[in-house]
């Protein structure tokens, strides 16, 4: 039987970032792990390292998009 294994097509970064701060919202950071980040993506582990070396990479990653997606208010 096949496994999860590689990035499917259309698993992207900003997906894995969207999904990771929604985990964050759920569960806090204890709430949060690549595997279980993995499993709501239907994605293999080694997917999210594709893109983030580790957890804290991750959390850096999710602050800049966080950020990123303020819209600006002197608009």
């Amino acid at each position: 039987m096949p496994g999860k294994t590689g990035r499917p097509p259309n698993t992207s970064r900003e997906e894995i970032l969207s999904v990771a701060l929604v985990l964050l919202r759920e569960g806090g950071e204890n709430g949060l792990s690549i595997r279980r980040l993995a499993d709501r993506l239907a994605v293999a582990p080694s997917s999210i390292y594709n893109y983030f070396a580790g957890k804290n990479e991750l959390l850096e990653s999710m602050a800049e998009f966080g950020v990123e997606s303020i819209p600006n208010l002197s608009d």
